[in-house]
């Protein structure tokens, strides 16, 4: 198909073969013989269809730039606002019925066509029935709001602008990650490799900058520039709706599959990302040692304490983090062993819930607990606990990180893609409604971030023979 600018050359060649026609006829003083009245009879015909052509293409090219443009975040623009409006009609519990009956209709059709193609340029060979664009499913993101105000900032205080829609489904807020004010990414293609400096902004290691003089040269050090790579993850969720239900004539799920698919997308995500986290610190080694009195029982790992978290602190520092959103991650149980630490035990009694998104404080940093850090197993509690005594070594601890929360960078490819099964649980009434998402993420500087051992009581190791 011919884009409108090579339509109006096509058109200028015809109107210029018509004033050619007529020129000569003028300069002969003359009228137009048969042949030139047929000529130009054919002419203009063919100028009177491209003007329908370009008109059409410019149509389709105007179309088009409406759907590839990223969102304008100026208050009152006509994309936003035209954004604002879908988001408040759109029905998640319509599209779920439409992709069960194989119709899907109305403004659900559009935005799962919208889905698809977002998803063909994101390199994400989608599966849903039904499937819902990112900005519709995250809400619109942009660095620091630094556009339209600051009305609608993320409250976490991450810097990161949102246009939330009301179906409720977005993950911002209830992963624990994007709550803490991780930075976020999206709008990618395939694998993401993220280039990784050898030190931070303050002090670049291997000699990689160094102070000369205005002629002199600039070696580029010893230490290279490494990577890590972001691969499109499935984070999948489901959840079974009554037959019933579903069926209701009035009835609207919204709020239903955007908490639940929502919560259990958000959970799987963290739960992915945190603990490679978790295991990428431990390989470097980036990690604090706990406490344990060995002289009076090298047997017994001693509960956690403010001093094990200060001496934390201390080691996450050393790796020269940027520090621009330093963070705790926990399990519930040992944020609330924390907060029942005394100043006679060594600590203070952190704030509660004084940070949007419901984390307390520890040392003057946010501390966010979630259950999806999985315990640090089978680990010599000289890897920990500095006790070199192979016999003693503790079952299971929780591993408590310290991080520089921007410098974890989350990535998401696409929208949510969502399947409707009536057939699995259909002997019990109920129609099975699944969730895919597509998210990877990676600590970017192990340096950012250390990780101790954390226990909630003095633990004995069970001793074993030598």
């Amino acid at each position: 198909m011919k884009n409108a600018k090579e339509l109006k050359e096509v058109r200028g060649e015809r109107v210029s073969a018509l004033d050619e026609i007529v020129k000569s006829a003028d300069a002969e003083n003359r009228e137009l013989n048969a042949d030139e009245i047929q000529r130009s009879d054919d002419l203009i015909g063919e100028i009177e269809d491209l003007d329908k052509q370009i008109e059409r293409a410019e149509k389709v090219a105007e179309a088009l730039k409406r759907t590839a443009q990223p969102v304008a975040f100026a208050t009152g623009s006509g994309e936003s606002n035209e954004r604002a409006k879908i988001q408040k009609r759109f029905s998640i519990t319509e599209g779920v019925k439409g992709a069960m009956q194989n119709k899907l209709e109305g403004l659900a059709a559009e935005m799962d066509a919208e889905a698809r193609k977002e998803a063909i340029e994101c390199g994400i060979a989608v599966r849903g029935d039904f499937n819902i664009p990112s900005w519709l499913a995250y809400g619109e993101r942009t660095a620091y709001a630094v556009d339209g105000g600051n009305g609608n900032a993320h409250a976490a205080g991450s810097g990161v602008q949102v246009q939330q829609s009301d179906i409720a489904m977005s993950l911002q807020s209830k992963s624990v990650l994007a709550n803490a004010g991780v930075t976020q990414l999206s709008g990618f293609a395939g694998d993401v490799d993220l280039p990784v400096m050898p030190g931070n902004a303050a002090t670049l290691s291997g000699g990689n900058a160094a102070a000369s003089s205005e002629a002199g040269a600039l070696t580029p050090g010893t230490t290279q520039f490494t990577r890590k790579t972001l691969k499109p993850t499935r984070c999948a969720a489901a959840v079974d709706v009554s037959k019933n239900l579903m069926y209701s004539v009035n009835g609207n799920l919204d709020d239903l599959f955007g908490r639940d698919l929502g919560a259990a997308i958000a959970a799987q995500m963290d739960n992915h990302i945190l603990n490679g986290v978790v295991s990428d610190l431990e390989g470097a080694s980036r990690i604090q040692v706990g406490s344990i009195n060995e002289a009076a029982d090298p047997a017994k790992g001693l509960a956690t304490d403010f001093a094990d978290i200060a001496r934390l602190e201390g080691k996450y520092l050393e790796g020269n983090p940027d520090n621009l959103r330093p963070v705790f991650f926990m399990t519930p149980a040992l944020l609330a062993h924390l907060k029942a630490q005394t100043a006679d035990a060594g600590g203070f009694i952190p704030a509660a819930g004084n940070i949007a998104g419901g984390a307390s404080t520890i040392m003057g940093h946010p501390a966010y607990h979630t259950t999806q850090l999985a315990a640090l197993t089978g680990k010599l509690s000289a890897t920990f606990f500095g006790d070199a005594d192979a016999n003693d070594t503790i079952a299971s601890v929780s591993p408590i990180v310290m991080v520089d929360a921007s410098d974890i960078v989350m990535c998401s490819w696409a929208g949510i893609s969502v399947s409707v099964d009536p057939f699995t649980e259909n002997l019990k009434g109920v129609v099975r409604i699944v969730a895919d998402a597509y998210f990877d993420g990676k600590i970017r500087r192990n340096g950012s971030g250390c990780i101790l051992g954390g226990l909630t009581a003095n633990t004995a190791a069970t001793a074993v023979a030598d």
